[in-house]
C-alpha cells in the first residue's frame, strides 16, 4: 500500500506510478489506428485514481463513459469509501470481499472484460493505528489481525492450532524470520502456558526468544518480521492472489 494520509486514504506515488506504467505500455505496445483505445485506457486510469482517493467532486464530471468495481475485505473500508463517494456511487461498486472473489463479483456485476486491475496489498494505517485490530506491536491489543473482522481465525486461533514446526514455516515463508525456530517454540510454549493473550505480550516473547543484539544488528523491531508473517497467513494474503 501507499503512505497513508488519513482513514482510508492514500498518498499518490504508488497510484500514480501504475498509471505512468500503463500508459507507457499502451504506448508501447498499441498499433496505429487505435489511438481512441489508448486514450479509454488512460481514462480509465485517472477513473480509478479520483475513485481510490475517494475525490467525489472531481469524479462527477470525469471520465463519464468509465465504471469501476472496488472490493474490498474491510467492512470499514467499505463504509468510508461509501460516504466518500456520495452522489457518484452509482458509477462505483463497492463489494466486501477478497481479492480471490473478484471473478465471481464481476460475473455478477454481468461485466466479461476490464481495463485493468489496480491492487492493493498489505494492511493500512488506520487498521494499524486500532488497538483492537491487533496489527500492531505498538500498543495493547487482542491477538487479532483478521482483515475482516467479521469472518475467519484470529492470530490466536492461528497459534493455537499450528505445531511448532508448521509456525517455523509460517515464520520463515512469509516473514523470512532468521530465528523462525527459537522464536517458534516460545510462541508455543506461551501459548501452553496460557500466558499469550495481546499483540504487546507477543512482542516481548518474540523480542525474549532472540539472540542479544539480534534486533539491534537487523535495525528493525524484534517483532516485525513475526507480525507480518502471522498476519499474512491468518489472511492468506499470497493464497488470494493465486
Amino acid at each position: 500500500g501507499g503512505e497513508a494520509r488519513g482513514p482510508f486514504q492514500l498518498s499518490e506515488t504508488l497510484l500514480d506510478q501504475a498509471i505512468l506504467e500503463r500508459m507507457e505500455r499502451d504506448d508501447d505496445e498499441a498499433p496505429a489506428g487505435l489511438e481512441e483505445r489508448r486514450e479509454r485506457g488512460k481514462q480509465t486510469l485517472q477513473f480509478a485514481q479520483l475513485v481510490v482517493h475517494g475525490d467525489a467532486d472531481s469524479l462527477e464530471g470525469a471520465c463519464s463513459r468509465s465504471y469501476a468495481a472496488a472490493i474490498d475485505r474491510d467492512p470499514t473500508a467499505i463504509d468510508v469509501a461509501r460516504n466518500r463517494l456520495g452522489d457518484v456511487a452509482e458509477r462505483v461498486t463497492l463489494a466486501h470481499g477478497n481479492f480471490g472473489d473478484l471473478p465471481t463479483i464481476l460475473a455478477s456485476l454481468g461485466v466479461i472484460a476490464v481495463d485493468g486491475i489496480l491492487v492493493d496489498l498489505g494492511v493500512s494505517s488506520p487498521q494499524l493505528d486500532v488497538a483492537d485490530r491487533g496489527f500492531s506491536f505498538a500498543r495493547s491489543g487482542p491477538l487479532d489481525m483478521r482483515m475482516d473482522p467479521t469472518s475467519g481465525e484470529t492470530a490466536a486461533d492461528l497459534l493455537r492450532r499450528v505445531t511448532v514446526e508448521e509456525l517455523v514455516e509460517i515464520l520463515g515463508r512469509y516473514g523470512e524470520e532468521r530465528y523462525a525456530g527459537r522464536i517458534a517454540r516460545a510462541i508455543k510454549e506461551a501459548m501452553c502456558r496460557d500466558v499469550l493473550h495481546s499483540t504487546t505480550e507477543l512482542a516481548a516473547v518474540v523480542a525474549r526468544a532472540m539472540p542479544p543484539g539480534a534486533a539491534r544488528r537487523s535495525g528493525i523491531a524484534p517483532a516485525t518480521r513475526t507480525f507480518q508473517a502471522i498476519r499474512i497467513a491468518v489472511n492468506d494474503e499470497l493464497g488470494e492472489l493465486e
